[in-house]
């Protein structure tokens, strides 16, 4: 891949992760919480793969995986990261097939929501400054 290829293909992630994030935000404001964590996941899911091709100059893996997929970066995460990462990749399948997860809509109510979010916040925020020194 070209430098000039591997720019592109940043910005393509990175811009598609603020996409998502402003989606995020809207349904949330709409009260579509399950879809709201589902675009949560996704959104960091393309800030992650943003960095990989970054650090790599390849491709980002074809993963939904968050915490394999920051592992695919340089950057030391710490566990508590780790562990809310899990969560919300649990929502991409929760949110994306809601006929076998009923429940998942049950407990994304606009608190669970609003907690999820909060983290995933200050999760983008974490990395997006440790992306910024690398």
């Amino acid at each position: 891949m070209t430098k000039t290829d591997e720019k592109k293909l940043v910005q393509y992630w990175s811009t598609l992760s603020e996409h998502d994030w402003e989606v995020m935000r809207t349904l949330y404001k709409g009260k579509v919480f399950a879809q709201a964590l589902f675009f949560l996941h996704l959104s960091l899911e393309k800030l992650i793969k943003s960095q990989i091709v970054k650090e790599s100059g390849g491709h980002a893996p074809f993963s939904h995986d968050l915490p394999y997929l920051v592992g695919k970066t340089s950057l030391e995460v710490p566990e508590q990261i780790v562990e809310q990462l899990r969560t919300i990749t649990s929502f991409n399948m929760e949110a994306r097939y809601p006929d076998e997860k009923m429940g998942f809509y049950k407990k994304a109510d606009k608190k669970y929501t609003s907690e999820w979010i909060e983290s995933g916040t200050r999760i983008k925020l974490w990395l997006k400054s440790q992306f910024a020194k690398k």
